[in-house]
Order: C-alpha cells, then structure tokens, then sequence
C-alpha cells in the first residue's frame, strides 16, 4: 500500500492529457478492464517504425496523415468528417478532442465532425475531408460510401484488421495532429483558451463567488424553451446568420440520455439538411475540454446553439448546502476537510465522518429510503383530501398552513406547496413513479440484516405498481372473483 493507494502509476508530467493514450492514463483503464495491453503496444511499436526518420517522407503514414489535414484545411477543407463502422465508432470521439484541442487556436483549426449521421452527397459543401474506419472484412460500412466515392469529396480509408490496430491509430493520429498543427503554424501541444477558462474559474472560486450572478456575455441571447414567439424570433435570426464555410456546434449542458440524445441528433440532421453546413453536437461539461479550445480560439465560422437546462427553483442544496455523510480513512476526509465545509451547511453542521469507507454511502442510503417512506404518506395523504368532494377542500392552501407551526411542516411539504400553486389538479401528469435505486437497497439490507421496515418496503413497492397500468395480477384477481363467486367483470 503507498499512501493508501493499492499501487501508484507514474505518468510523464510532460505528456498532456490528449496525447497520453499510450501512457498509463490510458492504458491502465485498459488493463483493469481486460484489454491486452500487450498487444495494443505492439502495433503501436509497429507504427512506430513505419513512422521513424529514416522513412522517405512520402511512405511516413504518420506525416502524410498529417500533411493531408493540414493542406485540405488551408485549402478550404477544414470540416473533418468521421465515418466508422460500429465497432469503432469510439475512436472518432477520442480523436475529436485531439484534433480541436491541439489545432483551434490563434483564429486557425480544423473542425472534426464526430456521429453526424451520412447523407446524400449533394448535401455535402467543398469543406469536407472524409475519414473512414473500418474492420476488415465489413462490406457494409464500405457500401455505405459508395455514393460519397462517385463525387469530387476527398476520403481518408483506414482499415483495421483487428481491434488492437486501434493501438496504432492512437500514434498515427497523434504524430499527424501534431504534424498538421506546425504545418497550421500553431503549437499543437499548448490550449491557451482552455487555460484561460480555468483560471478565470479558478479567480472566482479563490472570492468566494458561490451565488454570485455570471457577467453578462457580449453577442449571446438568451431565450427559454417555453417563449415560443422569442424562440422563433431567436432561431431565425440565428439561421439567417449562417455562411459560406460556417458549422452549426450544438452543445448541451444537459444530462445524456438516449432518448435525448436522438432527439439532439435529429435537430442536428434537420440544421444540416437546411443549411447545408457541417454540425457537431457535445455534451457539457465534457465539451468544455474536447472542442471548447477550438469553439474559443478557432475559425470564426462556429453557429453555436447551447443548450441548458433551467435548474429548478429553491434547489435546496444550492440555498442552504448539501448534507453530507462522508465514509473514508480519518486522515483522508481531514485533508478533505475544506471541502466539506464549503460545501455543507455550515463548517461545523450538515456534514461529518460517519464510520469507514462505505459507511457515508451505507448511510446516504438509508436517508433516501425514509424519504421514499415519508413521500409517500404525503402523497397518501392528499389523495385522501382530494377524493373527499363534499368538503372542496383546496389542497394548496392546505399544504401552505401545514408549512407553518405544523408537525409534518418540511421541505417535501414545500415542494409540495409550490406544485400544487401550479397545477392544483396534476393535470397532465402521469400516475407513473420512477425510482433511482435507493430504496431497493435499503430494502434489501433490511432483509438481509433481518430488520422490519414495512413502510419503506410499501412505499418501494406502489411506485412499482404505480408502472403498470395494465396489471396482469389485478385482471387474474378480478377473473378469480368471478371464477369462484360470479362477482361480475368490468370489460374494456
């Protein structure tokens, strides 16, 4: 054990980030996740070789990777568009970041277009350069460039006859972008834009900024979703702003999910289809690293459309800190100390060492699942008063006089206070409750610890009812009854 650690690699400090992925930033993921280092090395070593000094330039698969980038860029083909076949289409992520980080700077850069979905060829401009990946052996990704093979668009192929060529391709790629860049006129190793972002974030956290209002950002609308005469104005404003040479960069600070990401990618499709330019689409924060040198220090040809989302009103961890269950080493969380304190209620409230490593998550646990007790008897609670017509009871004015002086007075009470001022009827919401995995394991540590916990374990299971608006068990009882007793069936 070293300081704690089971075991600590040592990186070259001289390596940055996006040219370490033969360094043990990258390959003792790998390793842990059952890659054959070994290999992935050997053929890097392999091009290595092809790539030495003593190789005529013109055979350097490295340098003539590079020279193709650097002079179609300057010749106007700056839009690097990837197509792979599925079991790579990894690695264009990867190489996006290489690309954007090391050669948009000083108003220069080539643009790395990552899963844009293929078109027909007429709707592509004079600045694309294709790059295609591909398995040896997959005639339908090479089928599907066909059409892109009869125009006038230069393409890249590079074949893979196994996966650990990918091991090559990280120091083909890297070699080429670094080519390309001297050959730009840039440092390819340097993001200055980047650098400044983070000390400028670095200068606010120092004062104390938590709460403070952002500067206002010069040449920047915004607009929310639900404005739908603001929006319209906003976008074709913003379309009509689009030239020659431009790309549309749709970037996201939302959290990825499939369903939104299909979303994002049709907008995308629908933004190229119209305006004919390239599109790329990232997720914040992450392309705050992969793309935002270029987005900051690039050509300026970037329509970016950034979206965020509205975070909800009296977050209660924003306003009044994040209660906090830290598990871990004494010495560890004391060297943490600081930010636990920032972070929590207050330094010395909100916040504390509860017992060994997993005994903050152990406990965490438990707090969310008497919470899924406690949601639940409230939302019990207020069915009853509303299935009680006589009375006309105003929920809303009901949970606003238990917020003050009353024994269930909460912050769930609040939330739901402020729900109910908004739609005293739920209507449009479905009876349909989602859970995130809390009260499971709380449920099962009670079995397994042979401790009762009833209400939780109900409360667990009716959001599992409340997923089954067709319930197989319910129409089994119902065909019983009247099996047995010639109850009477309500048919649809």
């Amino acid at each position: 054990m070293i300081g704690g650690f089971r075991y600590v690699f040592e990186a070259p400090a001289d390596v940055g980030g996006r040219y370490s992925a033969l360094t043990v930033f990258g390959l003792v993921p790998a390793a842990l996740i059952g890659v054959d280092v070994e290999r992935i090395l050997h053929r890097a070593r392999t091009m290595l070789k092809a790539c030495c000094s003593s190789t005529p330039e013109s055979d350097n698969p490295c340098l003539a990777l590079g020279a193709a980038l650097a002079e179609l860029a300057l010749a106007g083909r700056d839009k690097v568009t990837f197509i792979a076949s599925p079991s790579l289409d990894a690695l264009p992520v990867w190489i996006e970041q290489l690309i954007a980080e090391s050669t948009g700077k000083e108003g220069k850069g080539i643009i790395p277009v990552v899963n844009e979905p293929l078109a027909a060829p007429e709707l592509y401009g004079a600045d694309r350069f294709f790059v295609h990946f591909s398995m040896e052996r997959d005639e339908a990704s090479r089928a599907s460039l066909a059409a892109l093979e009869a125009t006038d668009h230069p393409i890249a192929r590079i074949r893979l006859a196994e996966k650990a060529d990918i091991g090559q391709e990280f120091l083909r790629w890297e070699v080429a972008v670094a080519a390309a860049g001297a050959a730009l006129g840039i440092h390819p190793f340097n993001q200055p834009d980047v650098q400044l972002a983070k000390d400028l974030a670095q200068q606010a956290m120092e004062k104390g900024a938590r709460g403070a209002e952002s500067s206002s950002r010069q040449g920047v609308e915004e607009v929310t979703a639900s404005d739908q005469k603001s929006l319209r104005r906003v976008i074709s404003t913003w379309l009509n702003e689009v030239r020659p040479w431009d790309y549309v960069a749709l970037e996201a600070y939302l959290c990825p999910a499939s369903q939104l990401t299909a979303s994002l990618q049709g907008i995308r499709v629908a933004l190229r289809d119209r305006l004919r330019v390239p599109t790329t689409l990232g997720y914040g924060p992450r392309f705050l690293y992969s793309t935002g040198q270029l987005h900051k220090g690039g050509p300026n040809r970037a329509l970016i459309l950034q979206l965020v989302d509205d975070p909800v009103e009296g977050i209660w961890g924003l306003q009044e800190g994040y209660s906090l269950m830290v598990g871990g080493d004494p010495a560890v969380i004391e060297r943490l100390e600081p930010i636990f304190q920032t972070l929590a209620p207050g330094p010395d409230k909100g916040w504390g060492r509860v017992g060994p490593s997993g005994a903050g998550h152990f406990v965490k646990m438990i707090h969310n699942g008497i919470e899924y007790r406690m949601m639940q008897a409230f939302a019990e609670g207020f069915a009853l008063m509303q299935r009680k017509a006589e009375f006309r009871l105003d929920l809303h004015q009901i949970a606003e006089i238990w917020r003050h002086g009353s024994v269930v007075r909460s912050w769930l009470l609040d939330l739901i206070a402020k729900a109910l001022s908004e739609n005293q009827d739920l209507r449009g919401i479905q009876p349909f409750v989602e859970d995130s995995g809390e009260g499971r394991w709380t449920v099962f540590e009670a079995v397994e610890l042979d401790v009762s916990a009833p209400v939780i374990t109900l409360s667990l299971l009716h959001r599992l009812r409340s997923r089954d608006p067709d319930s197989f068990a319910d129409k089994l009882l119902a065909a019983m009854r009247h099996q047995f007793g010639g109850h009477p069936l309500k048919r649809k």
